[in-house]
């Protein structure tokens, strides 16, 4: 399932994010973090920023723990 979910909503938010703009210091709430590939996006696309990946399914955010622990 997280895989066909990567299919819909990871183009969702390279497209979100290629119609913003953060600076090296900005914030972001990744809301329906599922298996980790948001956030890690976005963990790419600012280095410096922070990101905080939230979900309902605690097998989601184990999954997610395990990939990016910090």
């Amino acid at each position: 399932m997280m895989s066909l979910w990567n299919v819909t909503y990871l183009p969702l938010v390279k497209w979100a994010m290629s119609n913003v703009s953060l600076n090296m210091h900005s914030v972001i709430l990744d809301i329906g973090v599922g298996n980790e590939a948001s956030s890690a996006y976005l963990l790419q696309q600012i280095t410096s920023s922070s990101v905080t990946g939230i979900d309902f399914p605690k097998a989601a955010i184990s999954q997610a723990n395990k990939k990016i622990p910090r």
